[in-house]
């Protein structure tokens, strides 16, 4: 050992082979701190990766469940909006129907007949009767207790008042009292035969 120190020649080819062991030693680990680098990078891009394709697949999937959403819901739109127009045409229907029918017990030879009868039938002595407008011009009564009063903007039929009690035998009256029976019926033959 004396002899390694002293001879300087030695010395400094062990301490060069001692510099070369740790540059090579340092070589290999910065080497492997470079692979394992290399490696995190790339398990890092393979997780962005993945990462991406999940974000687009679910981003994907939202506007799928959005888009079939607005859809489900303009059906749903345009679905109510068909009943609704059904619905009315259907309206339109009955209430042409009523106003035929209207027109067909105003029009009927033995309408005045069936006026004076409900008369008959529902007024009591000292009765004023209510007429439209064109029934008052043409009824004459058969009772003589049963007044005439002032006629009424009505279509048909009479009101019938004694004191503070008032029968309405309007057509008008007795046609929106029969409708929802006027309404099923109609429906079923109209509608759902």
């Amino acid at each position: 050992m004396a002899d390694r120190m002293k001879s300087p020649e030695g010395g400094e080819q062990t301490v060069a082979r001692l510099v070369e062991k740790i540059l090579a030693d340092a070589r290999a680990q910065v080497a492997a701190i470079l692979r394992e680098k290399e490696h995190q990078l790339s398990e890092m891009e393979k997780r962005k990766v993945a990462l991406i394709e999940q974000l687009k697949a679910e981003n994907a999937k939202k506007v799928q469940e959005r888009t079939q959403a607005i859809l489900d819901n303009a059906r749903s739109r345009a679905e109510l909006e068909r009943k609704k127009i059904l619905l009315q045409a259907r309206w339109r229907i009955i209430d042409s129907v009523c106003q035929k029918a209207k027109e067909m017990v105003l029009s009927r030879p033995d309408y005045l007949a069936l006026v004076r009868r409900l008369i008959e039938k529902n007024a009591q002595p000292d009765a004023t009767i209510h007429l439209s407008i064109a029934d008052t011009a043409r009824f004459n009564p058969s009772s003589p207790t049963v007044r005439i009063g002032e006629p009424l903007p009505i279509s048909g039929g009479v009101i019938i008042q004694h004191g503070k009690e008032k029968i309405d035998l309007s057509l008008d009256t007795v046609l929106s009292e029969a409708r929802d029976d006027l309404i099923a019926a109609l429906n079923r033959i109209l509608f759902f035969p």
